[in-house]
């Protein structure tokens, strides 16, 4: 699963390099292997972070604090 989840991280932040179409950059704020999960609505960007520890994010609103265990929204 580590190797795969490092494949698709690679994948998503340069999509052009291994010839898969561009992603929402809205995908790209966080494809590292740390609990925390991105997903993109039409209008928002929703974070998860299934960590204890609270993590910032850097957004195109600002930075975003996501508090462990808990969920985020932030506008597109």
């Amino acid at each position: 699963p580590t190797g795969l989840a490092r494949a698709l991280t690679a994948i998503l932040k340069e999509p052009g390099r291994y010839g898969v179409p561009p992603v929402s950059p809205e995908t790209q704020l966080d494809c590292e292997l740390d609990q925390l999960y991105v997903t993109v609505t039409t209008t928002d960007v929703l974070f998860y972070n299934h960590g204890d520890t609270e993590r910032q994010v850097e957004t195109r609103a600002g930075r975003v604090s996501v508090p462990g265990h808990a969920i985020m929204s932030v506008a597109r």
